[in-house]
């Protein structure tokens, strides 16, 4: 009888320790769809006519490609192409949609939730230059919103008008929530370890 019931105790035990296990591999699993890495852009715009990238409002006729990958954006091709919202404007929040890149049955957007002004200088010597960037939420098909950062960098020199674009999305971290957890198992093994043990002296 004495036997039955150490053999029942261990198999308690080891229950609770499978417990632990599927517990930590279980958490990252919950975090799997998070969206992470970046894509960069490069290509052309224009500007309303009579500005300049010092004083300009917004970006016009936006032709951009991808020309970096890395993350969950591995799969897309460089020269694949970007559709951006037209027009972009500097001193407001875009369009919800910032960009939008559509390959191998699945369709990544970028939503800007925000937008500050980093840069807007320069004068026919120097150059004009333009930086624009925020946050927002990153997708793939319309779910897996990520939080992640946005930047635009436009520069003009004479009538050679470029920009790049990088919208980067990260995983979000479960605040401590998978150690707080495991801790909690860990603790009630320890009791259980010493309570059996109290119970076989």
């Amino acid at each position: 009888m004495i036997m039955k019931k150490t053999i029942q105790k261990r198999s308690m035990l080891a229950g609770l320790a499978v417990g632990a296990l599927s517990l930590m591999l279980a958490s990252p699993q919950a975090q799997a769809n998070s969206i992470s890495g970046s894509l960069g852009f490069s290509g052309t715009f224009t500007l309303p006519a009579g500005q300049n990238l010092g004083d300009a409002t917004e970006l016009l006729d936006i032709s951009a490609d991808v020309n970096a990958v890395s993350g969950s954006y591995s799969g897309i091709p460089t020269g694949t192409t970007v559709a951006f919202a037209n027009p972009l404007l500097v001193s407001s929040t875009p369009a919800a949609v910032l960009w939008t890149v559509v390959y191998g049955g699945n369709t990544y957007t970028f939503d800007a939730t925000t937008s500050t002004v980093a840069v807007q200088t320069g004068s026919p010597s120097t150059g004009y230059f333009l930086d624009i960037g925020g946050k927002g939420f990153a997708e793939i098909n319309g779910v897996d919103q990520t939080p992640g950062t946005w930047l635009v960098t436009a520069s003009q020199s004479g009538l050679a008008v470029s920009f790049e674009s990088t919208g980067t999305a990260v995983g979000v971290p479960d605040g401590g929530m998978t150690l707080g957890l495991l801790g909690s198992v860990l603790a009630g093994l320890t009791g259980l370890r010493s309570k059996f043990g109290a119970n076989r002296a």
